[in-house]
């Protein structure tokens, strides 16, 4: 049975694996965010109103930056 990214993550002890299952989990939720968005049909700003933020934040936070 294979590990989940997040139990990758914590027994990784390399920080370059450690780095890249950091950013396979980031990539993970992210997706899991967006398909949550189109199942709720939600938008980016209804996203943001709801967690009491702007859309230019909800925006950075699901591209990354």
């Amino acid at each position: 049975m294979s590990r989940s990214i997040l139990e990758q993550w914590l027994t990784e002890t390399d920080a370059t694996g450690k780095l890249a299952a950091q950013e396979e989990l980031i990539l993970e939720v992210t997706e899991a965010i967006w398909e949550e968005l189109k199942r709720q049909r939600w938008t980016k700003s209804q996203l943001a109103e709801a967690l009491g933020t702007t859309p230019a934040n909800v925006t950075q936070w699901l591209n990354g930056s």
